[in-house]
């Protein structure tokens, strides 16, 4: 019961994110990993606030494992959705290059998300990734399992 009592709590209890104006600067980092091949994913991540609404950036993924490595430097478009006082779903999608062990391919990743607003200026959020990067991998996963962002 204390543990819904929290959930409920954070949930309702309103938080100031009006904060966002066009020409501002999003910064974040998330931990996760990226599948096949099972990789330890860090991906950064740094956005311009285009719109309320809307934010353009850069996004780099950078998986490492014992099967090798995968690194993706691609541009993003990324949309918030209703209008709740503390948690946003999130939809993105981006265009750019991968590279890995096995050379150099083309990138294009679609993705969804969550967003909670703990203060005006900082965000915890989770998002998951599908990417298509033939030829380097025709298919992988990416999943930031936990990200924070912080609004400058």
């Amino acid at each position: 019961m204390r543990i819904l009592g929290f959930v409920f709590f954070l949930v309702c209890f309103p938080a100031h994110a009006d904060r966002l104006r066009p020409g501002d600067w999003i910064g974040s980092v998330g931990m996760g990993f990226a599948s096949p091949p099972g990789l330890f994913l860090v991906s950064p991540h740094l956005e311009k606030v285009y719109r309320k609404n809307l934010f353009l950036g850069a996004l780099v993924q950078a998986g490492f494992g014992a099967s090798g490595a995968l690194f993706t430097v691609s541009g993003t478009a990324r949309l918030q959705l209703g209008i709740h006082p503390r948690l946003r779903p999130t939809v993105e999608a981006g265009l750019g290059m991968s590279s890995a062990t096995q050379g150099i391919g083309f990138l294009f990743h679609v993705g969804m998300g969550v967003d909670y607003l703990l203060e005006e200026d900082v965000a915890i959020s989770s998002v998951v990734r599908a990417c298509f990067a033939p030829p380097v991998q025709a298919f992988f996963l990416a999943w930031p399992i936990l990200q924070v962002r912080y609004l400058f």
